[in-house]
């Protein structure tokens, strides 16, 4: 089970939720890659946003991968962009910029997925 928390302050401002995740893929039968500590998906900045917001992904450690993407899904989970991103050590950073006029004002989640496999999840606030 997982549980995610946020709040709602007085202005009515919701929080961001947590999503606490177990990060592992799996290669092959007899070789397992632990992703824990050599990839963070960083918090989208700035956040809220308004018509663009900046995604990173710091790489601590090299991981052999293919294909490397940054999905965004609106609060029923239905995507809403998919940008590649280049994986290498230090921080990748990816510029979104919003160009969708079905966005409305609320929160909205991003995800890192390295060859087909969800790594990291987080939420950001669209606030126009």
């Amino acid at each position: 089970y997982y549980i995610n928390v946020a709040s709602i302050d007085s202005n009515g401002v919701q929080s961001l939720f947590c999503i606490e995740e177990d990060v592992r893929i799996r290669t092959t039968a007899t070789r397992e890659l632990v992703l824990e500590n050599a990839i963070d998906l960083l918090q989208n900045y700035p956040n809220p946003f308004d018509d663009a917001t900046t995604f990173a992904v710091v790489v601590n450690e090299l991981v052999p991968h293919n294909q490397a993407e940054i999905r965004v899904y609106d609060h029923l989970g239905r995507s809403m962009a998919t940008l590649p991103i280049e994986l290498q050590l230090g921080t990748n950073e990816i510029l979104y910029q919003y160009h969708n006029h079905h966005y409305r004002p609320g929160v909205y989640h991003y995800a890192l997925w390295i060859d087909g496999k969800r790594i990291a999840v987080k939420s950001m606030i669209y606030a126009y």
